[in-house]
């Protein structure tokens, strides 16, 4: 059997961890505590970028001491106290405490309420592109050289805990790659463990051993995606990506300008194709590309034509219809498990196009539950009071309501499924003339809705309301 290919995603992007002095061990700076004043950081990309991080962590100290008119915060800290800046140096001039440390960090990269209003340090779309490519199993693995954890929280939108390692004890005892449903790697570290974040030379220039094997491993067993990565602050990260010589799948390389020559170098090594575009946009073409070939194999005509012959057969033959019993249930938990009805996300970042993923979520809805609907429609239809019960209990807690908070367009679609379910079973039932069956179709699932009690579900949950966006 041929093996589906899988990808390793390095998306870069918004942090770039850049320096460019090297690390000597001198005095440490005094331990003081105080805001930058004055200080605009780089919000670009909804993200921060570590060397702006850096920056505003000196230009505290800078500050606390009373230094004005500087230039060139590196340069002023290189001078002052003999020896470049680290984040483990600065957080220890600036804070006295692991406690404090964290809130320190903290500031920086979570969102406060205007923050989070305005769009900011939330997931981009490409974050959100790689997580609905890692939720079908298309991209297991993310390395990141930032230190923010957006690609964490994009992940938990659509149902993922991921595994995280972020330093060599969390690569330690990794269960084999193929069983972990998402693994995060933060090659340079996290920013709630300051002591794993790695930014001057000498820290990129080798990593621990540990990490070391497990990059050979995804290197090896796993095709690449690269996004926004420059190539030139990493010479640990170039040499484990050149050392890969064996490599089973394609990979990629996307950049919205040329390539610098660090970069063309492993491009040719490791035989990657060169894609012209920003992550944005390669990400999100790419997951929709996927989704869509996905829908054409789950709407190929012949397998919808197979799965109905095979339940009219069965139903023919009561005793041999335990298969169609076990693919029903099986088709029911996966659509009762299906993201856009579990986990959302139920918000959108500000300036979302709300109708545009509206149109996108129906047009899974309608691809997902095709075959389900498919059996239903036979089993209503052709069936007996007893196949009847191995459905119907299921519209029930399909039509189970969203708590509320989020867009209407988007948690009334959760209930999709038990719409669609309510209507195929209703029109097959009735055009069999199975009047028990219209009646219990009508009559016994019912949905909690905050001003009705517990009404009929056909009642409560009409295509229109449910399946139809609150626009023009």
């Amino acid at each position: 059997m041929r093996p589906t290919p899988r990808h390793a995603v390095i998306p870069g992007g918004p942090l770039w961890n850049r320096t460019s002095s090297s690390r000597s061990p001198c005095a440490t700076p005094p331990r003081v505590r105080g805001p930058a004043r004055g200080r605009r950081l780089d919000l670009r990309g909804h993200a921060v970028r570590a060397w702006n991080v850096q920056e505003d962590l000196i230009a505290r100290l800078a500050a606390a001491e009373g230094a004005t008119g500087i230039v060139d915060l590196h340069a002023w800290y290189q001078e002052r106290f003999g020896h470049p800046a680290t984040y483990d140096g600065l957080l220890t001039a600036l804070t006295t405490t692991q406690h404090e440390r964290q809130a320190l960090l903290r500031a920086y990269f979570e969102p406060n309420d205007q923050e989070r209003e305005d769009g900011l340090k939330q997931p981009t779309a490409a974050h959100r592109a790689i997580a609905r490519l890692a939720a079908a199993g298309r991209v297991p693995i993310v390395l990141t050289t930032n230190f923010d954890r957006l690609m964490e929280t994009a992940l938990r939108e659509v149902g993922i805990e991921p595994t995280v390692v972020a330093d060599a004890n969390d690569a330690r005892g990794l269960a084999p790659l193929h069983t972990i449903k998402a693994l995060v790697i933060h090659i340079h570290g996290d920013y709630l463990d300051h002591a794993s974040i790695r930014n001057t030379p000498d820290e990129l220039d080798q990593y621990d051993e540990e990490i070391d094997q497990l990059l050979d491993r995804v290197f090896t067993e796993y095709g690449l995606i690269i996004s926004g990565w420059s190539a030139e602050w990493d010479p640990a990260l170039r040499k484990a990506i050149a050392l890969s010589s064996t490599h089973f799948f394609a990979s990629y390389w996307a950049g919205p300008r040329p390539l610098p020559e660090s970069a063309h170098k492993l491009l040719t090594r490791r035989g990657l194709t060169y894609v012209p575009a920003d992550a944005d946009t390669f990400f999100t073409q790419t997951a929709d590309a996927a989704d869509a070939v996905a829908d054409l194999a789950r709407r190929h005509p012949v397998s919808i034509d197979i799965a109905v012959a095979r339940t009219k057969r069965e139903l023919n033959s009561f005793s041999q219809a335990i298969t169609l019993h076990d693919t029903l249930r099986r088709e029911l938990d996966r659509i009762a498990a299906l993201p856009l009805r579990t986990t959302g996300p139920w918000n959108l970042a500000k300036g979302a196009d709300i109708e545009a993923e509206h149109n996108r979520r129906i047009a899974t809805l309608e691809s997902e539950t095709e075959l389900l609907l498919a059996l239903v429609a036979v089993t209503a239809y052709w069936g007996s009071n007893t196949t009847d019960r191995w459905w119907l209990r299921d519209i029930e807690a399909l039509a189970a309501p969203q708590p509320p908070g989020g867009l209407p367009a988007l948690t009334h679609l959760a209930q999709g499924p038990a719409v669609m379910m309510i209507y195929t079973a209703g029109i097959a039932a009735l055009a069999a003339e199975r009047w028990d069956t219209l009646v219990q179709v009508l009559t016994e699932p019912q949905v909690e809705h905050r001003w009705s009690g517990k009404p009929h579900a056909v009642a409560a949950l009409s295509p229109y309301a449910t399946l139809t966006p609150p626009w023009p």
